[in-house]
């Protein structure tokens, strides 16, 4: 069973999809750009895009591994169908809201990763998951395999309704 949330968890480790469509969704709203927000997996529910908001800017600085941003790139092109100019004011856009958010990258290279793990999750899960190692560490995502993972390594973990219930009780 994982460990108990603690009231309001900071300096999350935020997994590829949240992030990705947070700044997707961001991105379009504050462009204005012709995007396509019907690709937001996490964030397709609008209910659930200001209490991401909110919690981003109280629980900053935000943390993740150049894997997630990697992805992040995979899925501007692949999934919102980004390219050229688009895709440039995208990474304009993204890098200043993530220095807005004060976001920590930290690099956990493939060959020093645990190879079980890296073969069983990937990089970017494995790097997430190392990065968790350290007490006190959140890992906020909606991947139900590193859930799962992180529940079985008891490293607390933050889903998009944690938030969402954390945002209706400080709004209560």
């Amino acid at each position: 069973m994982p460990p108990i949330m603690p009231s309001f968890p900071r300096n999350p480790l935020v997994d590829t999809n949240i992030l990705f469509d947070f700044l997707l969704w961001k991105f379009s709203t504050k462009t204005k750009a012709p995007v396509d927000l019907s690709v937001l997996v996490r964030l397709g529910s609008v209910s659930l895009r200001e209490p991401l908001r909110w919690y981003f800017d109280l629980a900053r600085p935000l943390q993740t591994s150049p894997h997630v941003i990697a992805e992040i790139h995979g899925l501007a092109k692949s999934k919102a169908h980004l390219r050229g100019p688009v895709l440039e004011s995208f990474w304009s856009f993204a890098q200043g809201e993530l220095i807005r958010l004060r976001l920590q990258e930290e690099l956990v290279k493939v060959t020093e990763m645990e190879r079980e793990t890296l073969r069983l999750f990937g990089p970017t899960d494995t790097s997430l998951l190392a990065l968790a190692a350290k007490p006190g560490s959140v890992v906020l995502t909606e991947d139900g395999e590193l859930r799962g993972r992180c529940a079985k390594q008891e490293i607390k973990v933050l889903t998009c309704s944690d938030v969402l219930d954390l945002w209706q009780r400080s709004i209560a």
